[in-house]
């Protein structure tokens, strides 16, 4: 199959990031890039946009096209990031919306809602949170297929024997309910733990952080260490002791609480948008009903080494702990069903 993937944003540009390398990218983007990548290896020839590429060049076993080269190519499958109008230009048989963050909000549901009208494409989503807000939508047909994993960080898995230091880490984008995690932390876990050390690996800005200054959150043992490569991410979930992520309305899948997962780190959540569908209560982590319930589960689990051990080896047998390859012969049955 020629498969597209089309990467706009909600002004209807092209998104421009470095190809060769993950270590920058999170979110969409390092996703896109793994599916692709992996449907690639399944001997499919995927094409993926970029802004400001001029014509084609191949990258690994894909090929990174420019926003003038990628409607001059015939496709067989489509694939567009959040957006139905992104499909303007390009004839191909099936066209799918993938929900990576398909936004919410009045303006971009009106926004999107002719343009899914007019193509009519399938959904993919990642969760049931996503799959129960699209009912609306206009559509053809709609599926949930999860986010899968590198095969190298599954298989790096192991069993620690004994519990690591007290150290939280946050690694969301700040907006998502960072300042309900450091009042949490303020008000319950530091004066419980006051050892502990809550990483925070995200670019902040003042209203992040619950009005508290530089001053007071060195005495609360709070770092800001901002955005990391994802090779350190990994490497200090390895070394921490528990990942936290409230979560968010936009949060459709949450692919830092598995990679945590995998790392043996339990997540701590209030099951904010998909993140119930993350963690497996009391067994790979603890879904809060409040802020004051985060602090105790953050406490309790930096303090407690029977309940970490317990939580560490419910993550490493995680059941979205799925590799990437697994998930694009997901996407292949998916479309060979739709072709039927």
């Amino acid at each position: 199959m020629r498969i597209l993937f089309v990467n706009k944003t909600r002004s209807d540009e092209y998104r421009a990031f470095d190809y060769t390398s993950l270590e920058g990218l999170r979110g969409a983007e390092r996703t896109v890039i793994s599916l692709a990548e992996a449907l690639a290896e399944r001997g499919h020839d995927v094409a993926v946009t970029c802004g400001g590429v001029d014509g084609e060049r191949p990258v690994g076993k894909i090929v990174v096209v420019g926003p003038h080269a990628a409607p001059a190519r015939d496709y067989d499958v489509v694939v567009s990031n959040n957006f139905a109008k992104a499909f303007d230009g390009f004839k191909a048989p099936i066209k799918l919306v993938w929900t990576h963050n398909p936004g919410f909000s009045r303006a971009h549901v009106v926004a999107d809602y002719v343009a899914k009208l007019r193509h009519r494409p399938y959904l993919v989503h990642l969760s049931q949170y996503t799959l129960g807000r699209s009912w609306f939508l206009p559509q053809s047909g709609r599926t949930i297929i999860r986010h899968g994993m590198p095969s190298a960080l599954i298989d790096a898995r192991s069993q620690r024997d004994r519990a690591p230091a007290p150290v939280a880490v946050f690694a969301s984008y700040a907006s998502r309910n960072l300042s309900r995690v450091i009042k949490a932390w303020r008000d319950v876990a530091h004066p419980r733990v006051p050892d502990a050390r809550l990483v925070i690996t995200s670019e902040v800005a003042p209203k992040h952080l619950a009005g508290m200054s530089a001053t007071e959150l060195a005495a609360n043992n709070i770092e800001i260490a901002g955005t990391l490569p994802w090779t350190r991410l990994m490497e200090l979930l390895r070394t921490g002791r528990v990942f936290v992520a409230p979560g968010h309305h936009q949060e459709t899948f949450n692919l830092l609480t598995v990679e945590a997962a995998a790392c043996g780190v339990p997540t701590v959540t209030m099951g904010i948008g998909a993140l119930r569908e993350r963690v497996v209560h009391d067994e790979t982590g603890w879904i809060a009903a409040s802020d004051a319930e985060m602090g105790s589960a953050l406490a309790r689990i930096l303090a407690d080494d029977e309940v970490w051990a317990r939580y560490h080896k419910g993550c490493l047998s995680h059941p979205d702990l799925v590799t990437w390859q697994a998930r694009a012969s997901e996407w292949e049955a998916y479309i060979a069903e739709l072709e039927r």
